[in-house]
């Protein structure tokens, strides 16, 4: 087989592969092509405009029809008329209506995330609601068992998906169903409960929306359709929500026309399918005169309850036109898509009670006539679009044969410039910018924006220096400000950086000097509570000797008083004031030879103006327990009730309630005393230096005159 042949014979089998095939089918139909001749066929295809598509597909274009079919290819509305011509008028229009919104939904269900409009079908068996979604599934060339749903025979999970448990866990395995460009949900009627509250999610509005905690893509447009139930209200079973949403077609009436629509399969020519993937709206929105033909419909043609409670809006109906429009070509008027969509609407929705005025039928009559649908007038207009057609194509073909022989070279460079023009686009955000270069950098990225447009269309040598010429300033101008850009944002970045480190040792520092204050507040409370433990437990025997008013029988109080102390030192001093006479004794006296004690005085170790008369081993005065020894106890309490209350204070702890109340104690004149040489002290073993003690009476309290005013006893003195 000579490549002539190949190429005839790849024509012929696409045909009978229904206009498209996969190249590896292609090879395996030609008796196993190599891949060297595959692709050397394909290109031929592509290259003679016969066939497009991505690499993994060949699709026929109207010219590979027309070239191995034999059939002219149509624009797609005349397919449509052609392959409706016979059905009834509210069978043709829900049909005209259907394709519209499935090329809506496939080509804006991005630009639009609502609105999209879902289709209804109820009747009695053998009314043309399954014939419907035939037709619409051999028009896009899809298999009609794949693209239907028999609800009384698949679980729920078949309908939208089944939960299914991997490593990352639970999820939602959407059905296959899900990413179709159409699906029919037949015998809604005789499914179960759980099946149908699956199958209504199909009727919502929005290709995108949440199923259970997921959101999932609802791609296909959905043709539910129904028997009515044999009593009760009609449309019950259609919950109005849902209604509202979906153009309704009523079958009623049209029992056993299903088997006159179905000649129209066995008269289908592949020339009759349509391209989903081609039928591209021409504009994203309708012209306001197109949408005033919309808005017409809804004042003029349907009732209150058909405008209000059941109708979809007329931005629904306007996605619906943009679909129409695809189908008519881009030349197509877009007022007369709306038309179209209006007239079909009307028509369907007047199968339905109560929802068009009376005699609408009389005016589409009028209307239809108007259009010229099967007049001189539609025939024109249909010729002058072929020839448009014709020549748009054409125009095609010598552009595609300008760019095949284009330096692939300059294309490369062009585009290499506009991604540089891009990227210093980009580079030039508002939001890269310190605030006092936002104005240079708009200006800046306003030039480049129109620079790379202009390079993006570059197809030659010469125009690629034009474009390069005129970008090299303002691109050096726009590295420029880049780079001041960059620099002052390093530069505000190590400020930033620099100043965080400074707050982190500050804040560092004050927790530092905040825990050494702490610790030392700590340190200095814990010295004040031992030194105010130690002056309350030297108090405690001062106190209890000072409240004692019975003394025991043997007891003796002045050994007990010389025995209490503070700071290791005893609170009673005692000295010698008066010498005993030599005179020899009487008796007994005389012949032991012994000589009277001298006489001296019992002081206050702090207060020496607080004494009492008596010798070195006794004191009648402070024999017994009472106000003598009360008045040697209150100069030492005194003392050391002052420093305790004086650490409290510091401490902010409250007086000691427990301690006795002191009484001032007499006081004598130190003067009187005679002032004689102090005896000298008794020799005795000398001892250890008592260990250092944390509290200290004051030695000018110990020695001097403290708060008495009195002169300090002598060294030596006792």
């Amino acid at each position: 087989m000579n490549p002539a042949e190949r190429f005839e014979a790849a024509g012929a089998y696409l045909v009978r592969a229904g206009g498209g095939a996969a190249p590896g089918e292609l090879a395996d139909a030609l008796g196993g092509l190599n891949a060297a001749r595959l692709a050397e066929l394909t290109r031929a295809l592509r290259e003679a405009g016969y066939a497009t598509g991505p690499r993994t597909r060949l699709q026929l274009t109207d010219a590979g029809w027309s070239h191995f079919a034999g059939v002219e290819g149509a624009p797609a509305g005349e397919v449509l008329d052609r392959v409706l011509d016979g059905w009834p008028q509210a069978h043709r229009a829900f049909v005209e209506l259907l394709v519209s919104a499935i090329v809506a939904r496939h080509h804006l269900a991005d630009r639009y995330g609502f609105g999209h409009l879902a289709f209804m079908a109820i009747g009695p068996t053998a009314t043309g609601k399954s014939a419907t979604a035939g037709l619409v599934c051999r028009l896009f060339g899809l298999d009609v068992a794949t693209h239907t749903l028999y609800l009384p025979e698949v679980t729920p999970g078949e309908v939208m998906g089944r939960r299914v448990q991997d490593a990352d866990g639970w999820h939602l395995e959407p059905a296959p169903v899900t990413q179709q460009p159409f699906l029919l949900l037949d015998e809604f009627d005789k499914a179960d409960d759980a099946t149908r509250r699956q199958a209504l999610a199909y009727l919502h509005d929005q290709p995108r929306r949440m199923v259970g905690s997921e959101l999932r893509d609802l791609k296909p447009t959905t043709l539910l359709a129904a028997n009515p139930p044999t009593s009760g209200e009609r449309y019950r079973m259609l919950r109005q929500e849902y209604r509202r949403r979906s153009v309704v077609l009523d079958t009623a009436g049209t029992k056993g026309i299903a088997d006159v629509l179905r000649h129209t399969y066995d008269a289908w020519r592949p020339a009759d399918r349509l391209d989903l993937a081609q039928l591209e709206p021409p504009a994203d929105e309708l012209p306001d005169p197109a949408r005033a033909v919309l808005q017409s419909l809804v004042d003029n043609v349907l009732t209150e309850d058909g405008s209000t409670d059941d109708f979809p809006g007329v931005p629904a109906l306007e996605l619906a036109a943009l679909g129409r429009w695809a189908l008519l070509g881009p030349d197509a008027d877009p007022a007369a898509a709306a038309l179209g969509v209006a007239v079909a609407y009307a028509q369907v929705t007047g199968t339905v009670p109560g929802m068009v005025k009376d005699g609408w039928q009389l005016d589409l009559a009028a209307v239809r006539s108007a259009l010229g649908a099967d007049g001189e007038a539609i025939a024109a207009a249909v010729e002058r679009g072929r020839a448009e057609r014709a020549t748009a194509v054409d125009e095609v073909r010598q552009v595609r044969r300008r760019h095949v022989q284009a330096d692939y070279r300059v294309l490369e460079d062009a585009a290499t410039l506009a991604a540089q023009l891009r990227e210093l686009h980009d580079a030039l955000d508002g939001r890269k910018m310190p605030e006092d270069l936002h104005a240079v950098a708009k200006g800046r990225r306003a030039v480049l924006r129109l620079l790379a447009d202009r390079a993006g269309k570059v197809s030659t040598a010469a125009s690629l220096d034009d474009v390069r010429a005129d970008a090299a300033e303002p691109m050096d101008r726009a590295r420029e400000l880049v780079a001041k850009a960059t620099t002052a944002r390093l530069e505000r970045q190590q400020y930033a950086r620099a100043e965080a480190e400074r707050q982190r040792r500050e804040g560092a520092d004050r927790r530092a000097a905040a825990a050494q204050q702490r610790a030392a507040t700590t340190a200095g409370r814990k010295f004040l509570r031992d030194q105010l433990a130690e002056v309350v437990t030297a108090a405690r025997p001062l106190e209890q000797a000072y409240r004692r008013k019975t003394t025991r029988p043997g007891e003796n109080v002045l050994d007990e008083l010389k025995s209490l102390t503070v700071d290791r030192r005893p609170i009673l001093r005692y000295r010698v004031s008066l010498p005993a006479p030599e005179q020899p004794r009487k008796g007994l006296g005389r012949l032991l030879g012994g000589t009277r004690e001298p006489m001296g005085v019992w002081t206050s170790a702090i207060d020496p103006g607080v004494y009492y008369a008596g010798t070195q081993y006794g004191c009648r005065d402070l024999a017994a327990w009472g106000r003598a020894t009360r008045d040697m106890l209150t100069p030492p309490l005194r003392l050391l009730h002052r420093s305790e209350d004086d650490l409290r204070a510091r401490l902010g702890m409250a007086p000691r309630s427990a301690r006795p109340q002191l009484v001032e104690p007499v006081r004598k004149p130190v003067a009187q005393l005679p002032a004689l040489p102090a005896r000298p002290p008794a020799q005795r073993p000398t001892a250890p230096a008592p260990a250092a003690s944390p509290f200290r009476i004051p030695r000018e309290v110990l020695e001097g005159p403290a708060r008495y005013g009195l002169p300090a006893l002598e060294a030596g003195q006792s």
